[in-house]
């Protein structure tokens, strides 16, 4: 089906032509930090859908699947529950979010610091057809309207949110090449020194972000222990939140550069959620 969950954490290459050449001021911002789920909320959230309003555009995706299948409106029951569970389910997208390194060690130390399984991003269903009607279905275009559209979350090829992913990466990569930056690692430096680790200063990919460098050869249980040691420092610190502010303050300023645009991205994720709620009540649905 062509799913693509992309990290805000991922950064640009910085090549001549990067955006972020161009000088920005941020805005004063403040992010916020959900400590129960160990998220963040930063402006450009409020252009894509809620974590609600992915599961109502997810199960209405299943219900117009089915109906492809079967070539006319009737649902079977079955379907109507596979769709039913897509309701139920929370579509998260970021979760844990590490852009700032490792934080809300209380998290860690309950969960793992490893993010949380996407359960139920695929199509269900109970209906056997060929490859070929399956594959044709995933296209028709009764399903991919009904396609959730996040900042962060990438589905069957659909582009309309590519630019506010750009405009995030580009906030992210002025956030790393700032005197912040800079100054949150000294801090964390020293705090990692004093807890028997150093500071990673390896390219950022997976898990970008100021943190404890990690040796892939150490137990699991090693692993853990300094991955808690980096977010226990991260939260004395504050260093995410410091990192999540300026984040907010680069989307915030990027956003007044492009609002009419962001604008019209959040009416097409508001159109596709109420499209989504018609079809989910034609089958006695939400």
């Amino acid at each position: 089906m062509g799913i693509c969950l992309i990290s805000v954490t991922l950064c640009g290459c910085g090549q001549p032509t990067d955006p972020t050449q161009t000088p920005l001021s941020p805005v004063p911002a403040q992010a916020t930090l959900d400590y129960t789920k160990a998220t963040i909320e930063l402006p450009l959230d409020q252009f894509g859908m809620t974590s609600r309003e992915i599961s109502i555009v997810m199960g209405a995706r299943d219900i117009a699947f089915a109906r492809c299948l079967a070539g006319g409106q009737q649902v079977s029951p079955q379907e109507i529950q596979n769709a039913a569970g897509m309701l139920q389910t929370d579509f998260g997208i970021d979760e844990p979010n590490w852009i700032g390194g490792w934080w809300n060690a209380a998290y860690i130390a309950q969960n793992g610091w490893y993010p949380r399984s996407k359960i139920g991003m695929e199509l269900g269903t109970t209906m056997h057809a060929s490859d070929d009607k399956m594959a044709a279905c995933q296209d028709d275009p009764a399903v991919n309207t009904l396609t959730p559209l996040a900042v962060d979350l990438s589905m069957n090829g659909d582009t309309a949110a590519a630019n506010a992913f750009r405009y995030r990466t580009d906030a992210n990569d002025r956030v790393t090449n700032s005197p912040v930056y800079s100054t949150l690692s000294s801090q964390m430096e020293l705090c990692l020194k004093n807890a028997g680790y150093v500071l990673d200063t390896n390219p950022r990919e997976e898990y970008p972000g100021i943190k404890a460098k990690l040796d892939q050869t150490w137990p699991q249980e090693q692993i853990l222990k300094a991955v808690l040691a980096s977010a226990t420092c991260n939260d004395q610190l504050g260093v995410t939140q410091q990192y999540a502010n300026l984040q907010a303050g680069y989307e915030q300023a990027l956003i007044n550069q492009h609002q009419a645009e962001l604008t019209a991205l959040r009416a097409e994720a508001s159109q596709r959620v109420a499209k989504a709620e018609v079809v989910l009540e034609s089958v006695g649905l939400h």
